[in-house]
């Protein structure tokens, strides 16, 4: 499963497909009107990373989902990218301050990898309309105030103020 096949997936349903996954592996989908070719073009050269996104169930959810819906997509694919991981547990021999330790060390590994995760550029721009991670910063001012006109492109309110646009003309989100 990759960024990629998940990105197509979103673009197949916003054309009004319906994908399911076969018991033999195939993915199928239909679709009340045409799908353009280009987009089947790109399903079919990542067939096998949407059949992997359809058999973990890690579908990204629509447009209209619930926060609580996000919440539990989020959940099972936290969960299918860690599939087989298990934190190293401390020899038995290891005092209880060395294992407080090495947990700790653990936590402020996880916490680092998570800041480093959630960094972005003063400014970026995606094909789909969409919203800033939570807790999103900028990598050059560190702030978490991001505006956009269109959904699309995003400018750190720090580093890109939008000076001259009045209030209707954009949207301004904290991360």
């Amino acid at each position: 499963m990759t960024a990629a096949s998940l990105s197509i997936i979103t673009r197949l349903r916003e054309a009004g497909a319906t994908l399911t996954r076969s018991d033999d592996g195939r993915v199928r989908f239909s679709s009340p009107t045409s799908i353009p070719a280009d987009l089947l073009a790109e399903a079919r050269q990542h067939r096998e990373g949407i059949a992997a996104a359809l058999a973990a169930a890690a579908l990204p959810p629509r447009p209209d989902a619930t926060p609580e819906t996000i919440a539990a997509w989020a959940e099972r694919a936290a969960a299918y990218a860690l599939d087989g991981y298990e934190a190293p547990e401390p020899p038995p021999d290891w005092s209880e301050a060395e294992s407080e330790r090495l947990q700790s060390l653990m936590r402020k590994m996880a916490d680092g990898y998570l800041r480093a995760a959630l960094r972005r550029p003063p400014s970026w721009w995606c094909a789909e309309a969409h919203r800033p991670t939570p807790g999103a910063t900028c990598t050059f001012c560190g702030g978490a105030r991001w505006w956009s006109r269109d959904r699309c492109g995003w400018y750190c309110a720090t580093c890109h103020p939008s000076d001259g646009l009045t209030d209707t003309e954009f949207e301004e989100v904290r991360a």
